[in-house]
């Protein structure tokens, strides 16, 4: 964990990194949060695994006025996360990522769960998902568990079961806006489920 205030801070990805056998530590959590640039620099962070605990993925709590953008994620494991997990980010408080492909890679026994957000609250545009399964919880989404934000221009092809607010795109959207993706989900649940959206209110889908 970064231990230190990264508001505002430039970190770019100089190689492609792969955690398989290592230990990773997500970055941001929601008393010490990741509020700064993350540059992929078109590179590959791959063979992550995360078992437990809430605020899971690459970065688990994302503040306000920073941005993710050019990577790609493969090979991601989450387990057991109680709430808020995400490939690319568990929690998502304002801040925008762009150009983004996460692939090969799964969530499993988690609520508030998405292919690249648990919760989000800013920016999400231009992320390829492919390849990626979510299964056993409730508000799963494709791209976005639950979804306050702004959606749009994405593409996502994943594989999502669960039992309640169940979407191909987003689980579920309140006050959210989405528009202009494309998804070919499988979806599957009991309650609430959607081939994009499992249900919304107050919210703006469009395309």
């Amino acid at each position: 964990e970064i231990k230190v205030n990264v508001t505002g801070i430039y970190f770019k990805v100089v190689n492609d990194l792969d955690f398989t056998n290592k230990t990773f530590v997500k970055l941001g959590t929601p008393r010490n949060t990741f509020k700064g640039t993350l540059d992929g620099n078109n590179k590959t962070i791959s063979g992550i695994f995360l078992d437990g605990g809430s605020f899971s993925g690459l970065i688990g709590y994302n503040g306000t006025n920073g941005e993710i953008k050019d990577l790609t994620l493969s090979n991601i494991t989450i387990d057991k996360a109680f709430k808020y997990s995400g490939i690319l980010i568990g929690y998502n408080e304002g801040s925008k990522m762009s150009n983004i492909l996460i692939k090969d890679s799964q969530i499993t026994n988690s609520n508030y769960a998405g292919g690249a957000v648990g919760n989000n609250t800013g920016t999400v545009t231009d992320i390829v998902i492919e390849n990626v399964a979510l299964s056993n919880g409730d508000y799963l989404g494709g791209l976005v568990g639950n979804n306050g934000g702004t959606i749009k221009e994405n593409i996502v092809d994943v594989e999502v079961t669960g039992s309640s607010y169940i979407g191909g795109l987003v689980g579920y959207q309140s006050y959210g806006t989405t528009h202009t993706c494309w998804v070919t989900s499988k979806v599957t649940g009991i309650s609430n489920v959607g081939g994009i959206i499992g249900i919304e209110t107050f919210a703006r889908t469009g395309n």
